[in-house]
């Protein structure tokens, strides 16, 4: 069984960042979906074979890729920002970026608000935006026990009061 952090687009806010990586010992992997980069940029050199990055549309002064695909005991992952995507007005070209790497969950962000949903037999998840003036910081949690994935999603306020 492995567990996953997974969050995007904290645009700056390197305090809930912190937060997050203040827990870093729980999980197996940590997964930023980009728009803030810059922001995990010393956790993914401290921790080179645990955090994963990509870039978002506000990265653009980064070296770095758009997309990655990763193998967790049995799922495949995607993870992407979506921009390049298209994700704020349709899946399809994600869906069928997905299938053709013969991925069994998109991990994306981009639109800010949390999700999970199929579109054919592919997974979406969406943590929503860890940092934004107009949406609470959330993040994600998954689990994966072979071919089985659970999601949780959270908020980051619920980590500021403990």
């Amino acid at each position: 069984m492995k567990k996953i952090l997974v969050f995007s687009d904290s645009h700056g806010y390197k305090e809930g960042v912190d937060l997050l990586f203040n827990r870093i010992d729980e999980f197996d992997y940590v997964y930023f979906l980009g728009d803030g980069y810059g922001d995990v940029e010393d956790y993914r050199n401290a921790f080179p074979d645990k955090v994963e990055a990509v870039l978002g549309n506000c990265d653009r002064y980064f070296d770095g890729t758009t997309a990655i695909v990763n193998k967790v005991e049995g799922v495949t992952f995607l993870l992407t920002h979506g921009h390049e995507y298209h994700v704020k007005h349709t899946y399809d070209l994600l869906l069928y970026t997905a299938e053709k790497k013969n991925a069994d969950c998109v991990l994306f962000g981009h639109t800010h608000y949390p999700a999970d949903f199929y579109q054919e037999n592919v997974r979406f998840i969406n943590p929503g935006a860890l940092g934004n003036a107009y949406f609470r910081g959330t993040y994600a949690v998954l689990t994966v026990n072979g071919e089985n994935l659970v999601h949780e999603q959270f908020d980051l306020a619920d980590l500021q009061d403990s």
